[in-house]
């Protein structure tokens, strides 16, 4: 080789290189000087001035530069991105950050390739790899993190999601429907749901009693308007009727039975009126002293409605509880409260598919709590579940929440057991002074809401060491707890309500203050 090649070549490979290497996620400088430069994912033969010489990068994502000897294009801005972006307390979220270089071109940043670090917000840490932990809140709340690439910032705002109690993750499966002729083991008790084409659920039919001669009556609520129904059914099972209504339209009626995929009766329904078509499946209640309900499913249980949103002044904050009964011949009596503190009873029945087909009307009738509620065990979360529609409509006279609202929380059951004497209700807490943390919570409280230490004893009575006056009433027979805080230094003062859920080793309930409402919450302190 001459000279002259020499000095060529010590030119051309004296040329710098920047490339990024998406499937490794790493940056890579590459220089050489009199030799051909070469990585796991990369090679390059020579680059200088417009000369460009040959590059490959089987990495998709690699990005090359080349112009000019020596050159490194600087970075101009750094987008952040967070997946999710919404996340619960205790979740996580996986940060990662497109830079924009000064030639127009991209660089995808990995998580591990920025430095990362919270600007604000209840985010607990994040990790080199750039995992972000959420933190505990008491409402919903934004945080704020920052990615740092070569001396450049970009920003990213999270929404941490207040989280009480676990929902299952999947709803229950829908229980199928085959038609069937009347038959001997058809006459009871039915009721259920009527749903819109869009899932809305418009009404109920209610009490409705099949007897022996095919005949029935029925009460059905639609649209918000309640009326009787009678009829009876063909030998084929099958019923329709037209029932006329003043000042309005003739409301349409047809039944059909049937059983489920699991040999459940079923009716099922569909009424039309005012323009508006709706459907839904009544359940048979099959259980008697003669044939009684199954004994898992049989006794006191506890139950929660967690308040689906926090963190508005327009929707309520509190989270929903009750107490309920199932007798052996599967009849279901409940009482309890609404997040936003309207009181309420039901009454139902078992069906054969082990559910629960709850419809109430709430304020007036003005607004309803209604859905299916499935009795199943899912581990450490729920021994009933069921996906509700809590809804109340605009009442300029309410002091609590004129403006209405429709919210779709999720509804969970717990079965209860008494505890023995010298045992706690909630036999998950730790042993130990100041074994259980309050927390009371509402956009109207300071700061949000706290959180204080409490002792739980084996006597079922709570106290608290602090300046204030703490004090929880727990019984133990079924469940309930009542409590009142009281700080004479700034006067605030805050009377609660709740259940014991035993099935995830917490209790919780709302309060009402300056027609406001807001949870409480019980837990081990671990």
């Amino acid at each position: 080789m001459n000279s002259k090649h020499c000095i060529l070549y010590l030119c051309v490979f004296a040329a710098a290189k920047l490339a990024y290497a998406e499937e490794q996620q790493t940056f890579i400088i590459l220089t050489s000087l009199g030799s051909k430069s070469t990585s796991t994912n990369y090679s390059d033969e020579a680059t200088i001035g417009d000369i460009v010489g040959v590059s490959a990068a089987p990495s998709v994502g690699l990005i090359l530069k080349s112009g000019f000897s020596g050159q490194l294009y600087e970075v101009e801005t750094v987008e952040v991105a967070a997946d999710p972006s919404v996340v619960v307390e205790g979740g996580t979220a996986q940060l990662r950050a497109v830079a924009a270089m000064d030639d127009e071109s991209l660089v995808r940043l990995g998580g591990s390739d920025a430095q990362w670090s919270v600007l604000q917000g209840p985010i607990t840490g994040i990790s080199p790899e750039g995992v972000a932990t959420a933190g505990a809140v008491f409402v919903n709340a934004p945080a704020s993190v920052r990615g740092t690439w070569l001396g450049v910032n970009g920003d990213v705002t999270l929404t941490v999601l207040n989280v009480n109690s676990a929902v299952p993750a999947q709803p229950a499966p829908d229980p199928g429907f085959t038609e069937q002729p009347f038959a001997a083991l058809h006459p009871g008790l039915f009721e259920g749901l009527l749903r819109d084409t869009q899932g809305n659920i418009l009404g109920a039919l209610t009490g409705l009693r099949l007897t022996s001669k095919r005949s029935f009556t029925a009460r059905v609520v639609f649209n918000g308007v309640a009326q009787w129904l009678k009829g009876a059914l063909l030998p084929d099972g099958s019923f329709l009727m037209s029932y006329p209504r003043q000042n309005r339209s003739d409301l349409a009626v047809s039944l059909q039975l049937g059983i489920s995929d699991s040999g459940a009766v079923l009716l099922r329904a569909t009424v039309a009126g005012d323009g508006v078509a709706t459907e839904g499946w009544l359940a048979h209640a099959p259980y008697s002293s003669r044939n009684p309900a199954p004994s898992s499913r049989v006794g006191i249980f506890t139950f929660l409605l967690p308040a689906p949103e926090t963190g508005s002044l327009s929707l309520p904050e509190g989270d929903g509880y009750g107490r309920a009964r199932v007798s052996k011949s599967g009849v279901i009596t409940a009482a309890g409260r609404t997040g936003d503190g309207a009181g309420f009873t039901l009454r139902g029945a078992l069906s054969g598919d082990l559910q629960w087909h709850v419809f109430k009307e709430l304020h007036r009738r003005q607004g309803q709590l209604a859905g299916i509620v499935t009795f199943r065990d899912v581990p450490g979360v729920s021994d009933f579940d069921g996906s509700m529609l809590w809804s109340k409509n605009p009442l300029p006279s309410s002091k609590s929440y004129p403006g209405g609202f429709s919210l779709t929380p999720g509804l969970i059951g717990s079965a209860y057991t008494a505890p023995a004497k010298g045992g706690r209700a909630l036999d998950s807490l730790p042993e130990g002074p100041e074994n259980a943390r309050l927390t009371l919570a509402a956009s109207s409280l300071p700061g949000g809401g706290f959180s204080r230490l409490m002792t739980w004893h084996d006597t079922n009575k709570l106290t608290h060491a602090g300046p204030e006056t703490l004090s929880v009433w727990v019984a133990p027979s079924n469940g309930a707890l009542t409590g009142r805080f009281h700080d004479r230094a700034s006067k605030l003062l805050v009377l609660f309500r709740g259940v014991i859920f035993q099935k995830q080793g917490l209790a919780g309930g709302c309060f009402l203050r300056d027609h406001q409402t807001g949870y409480v919450h019980i837990e081990g302190n671990h």
